[in-house]
């Protein structure tokens, strides 16, 4: 049965705040590359500020993976509709293809000297078998939607919720942590491109964030009722886990700098409560969040197209100035590029199988008067 109260608006605010932290984390990283920000090219300061922004926004792709099952759960708590799996593949493993197409592109240039046919052949097929591309999160996202039917028919009718839980942390923990800790790629049978492929797309490596979106959404006022109780401890949480974060990273235990992590694991399930609580104190979200949550999917797919767009274009001399600069340019064009972008492509009906569709936007913003002449029509409904 579907759960036909008002949209959740602090889902606006996460979704929103997880896509521009997105785009932040891969601005730098693209800035990073383009002025060679290494110890070894005398720049020391300059690329550690960077690399510990890069990991306090390491929560930013688990959150936006977490919104996904948390919306599903709470609209869909028992049982999906007739065609839900169809309709997602649909609008996730389009644009998961046509995503690997076109970012093969640049994989392709920047990855060899002499760009050919057959090199880009490789990178297709290494974006497409094994995920070797930021695209892999829609893979997971669509394991999700699986998933979510096995909980909701299965697993929750069996199992309590703390059991769960228990296991799903446990498993999720424990197998990342074999990734982290161990060098893998140095066994006789290690190939980074299999290793990276079971880091990060199978669901286990993401299951604690499924486990937790499930039960908080199907759950969803008795999850908020005990945000408030607790607020206190979910901030420590938070900020214990983001020093422990820092300190493995900088120690060299997992230094990595991907979210991918164990370690992140629990810092951004204290990112998400925390914000989740504060947002609920909002009387109204921010227009610019809204629309930025609206175009949360083509930003994200779209963004690296523009970051290297930038890339190209800009000197690569260093300076502050410079840096500083390239940081705004670059994070402002992928940001405003990709929502245009991803604009004009839902004005054609192929469009959202390249870029994913545009969101709903706030549904609990009061409605405009209508007229008396057209009173009596049919109200058209959001999608």
């Amino acid at each position: 049965m579907k759960d036909s109260s008002k949209v959740i608006k602090e889902m606006f605010v996460l979704r929103s705040i997880a896509c521009l932290g997105i785009v932040l984390f891969n601005t730098l990283d693209t800035a990073i590359t383009h002025f060679n920000l290494t110890e070894s090219a005398g720049y020391s300061i300059t690329p550690d500020i960077l690399h510990t922004i890069q990991m306090l926004l390491l929560f930013s792709t688990p959150m936006f993976i977490f919104i996904s099952e948390f919306i599903i759960s709470k609209s869909y708590r028992d049982e999906v509709p007739p065609g839900f799996l169809k309709k997602r593949a649909k609008y996730i493993l389009m644009p998961y293809l046509t995503m690997a197409v076109l970012f093969s592109l640049i994989d392709v240039n920047v990855d060899h000297a002499v760009p050919s046919f057959k090199l880009y052949l490789y990178e297709l097929a290494k974006n497409i078998l094994l995920a070797d591309f930021f695209g892999y999160f829609l893979l997971v996202v669509f394991q999700f939607y699986l998933l979510h039917i096995l909980f909701a028919r299965w697993v929750s009718r069996r199992f309590s919720m703390r059991f769960v839980l228990i296991c799903s942390i446990g498993a999720n923990v424990v197998y990342l942590a074999i990734f982290n800790l161990i060098d893998l790629e140095s066994l006789p049978f290690g190939n980074y491109y299999v290793i990276s492929f079971l880091n990060k797309v199978p669901a286990i490596a993401w299951l604690a964030y499924f486990s937790i979106a499930f039960y908080s959404g199907r759950n969803y006022e008795v999850f908020v009722e005990k945000l408030g109780r607790h607020i206190k401890w979910i901030i420590a949480l938070a900020l214990l886990s983001a020093a422990a974060m820092l300190t493995l990273n900088q120690l060299g235990i997992i230094d990595r700098v991907y979210s991918k992590r164990f370690d992140v694991l629990f810092y951004t399930t204290g990112i998400i409560f925390t914000m989740v609580y504060y947002a609920k104190q909002l009387t109204q979200v921010p227009v610019v969040l809204v629309k930025v949550s609206q175009y949360s999917f083509g930003i994200f797919l779209l963004t690296r197209f523009f970051l290297y767009g930038v890339s190209l274009l800009a000197p690569a001399w260093y300076s502050l100035t410079n840096l500083l600069l390239f940081i705004v340019i670059a994070f402002l064009a992928a940001v405003f590029g990709s929502i245009t972008v991803t604009h004009l492509l839902n004005k054609n009906r192929f469009g959202p199988l390249i870029a994913g569709r545009v969101g709903i936007g706030n549904q609990q913003q009061k409605p405009k008067k209508q007229s008396n002449k057209v009173s009596g029509q049919r109200m058209g409904k959001f999608d």
